[in-house]
């Protein structure tokens, strides 16, 4: 009997099924080659992050002294300190901190206790004037229009140095006590 279209003598099966095992071998073998390729890329990777990640920590303990040193090149201009207070505000709106920008640097500073900043904060402070509309009366004591006088947006107080140029406590104010015009 002939075989007919379409039938597979065994012959042709065997040889089939082996050209099937000898693809599915060299699959296998590529697979395992690119696992071994991306298992080294990953290691690679890991060593690039992890050498990235000491230097980041070494340039935050650098940043982390020179701002416990006092001046750094990003913020004061020296490590000098002055004590000073910050009235409270002028209305229930007002915030309980005044925000003080120098330098790109941005200091928070709370209104009411004795707290120490740059000598630089205190001319911004001083420098941060209002106008302030003032009624105006007549001989009589009747309104006669308005008048304007300047004053400043934040009152405070400076007690005085509390911290000199070398970074060395002069004295710690808590109180006002000891107040100092300038």
């Amino acid at each position: 009997m002939g075989m007919g279209q379409g039938e597979v003598s065994a012959g042709d099966d065997n040889s089939a099924i082996k050209a099937l095992a000898d693809q599915m071998n060299h699959d296998k073998l590529a697979r395992e080659q690119k696992d071994a390729e991306n298992k080294t890329e990953i290691a690679r990777l890991q060593k690039i992050i992890e050498d990235q990640t000491r230097t980041i920590a070494r340039k935050n303990l650098v940043k982390d002294l020179e701002d416990a040193a006092g001046a750094s090149t990003s913020g004061a201009s020296t490590a000098a300190r002055f004590a000073i207070i910050i009235e409270p505000g002028h209305n229930a709106t007002d915030a309980t901190y005044v925000d003080v920008g120098v330098n790109g640097r941005v200091y928070k500073i709370q209104r009411g206790p004795v707290v120490e900043v740059p000598p630089e904060v205190i001319g911004v402070l001083k420098d941060a004037i209002m106008g302030k509309a003032v009624p105006q009366e007549d001989e009589k004591g009747l309104p006669h229009g308005v008048s304007f006088r300047h004053s400043r947006r934040f009152p405070f107080r400076v007690l005085g140095k509390a911290i000199n140029e070398k970074g060395e406590r002069i004295k710690k104010y808590e109180d006002e006590s000891d107040l100092m015009e300038m």
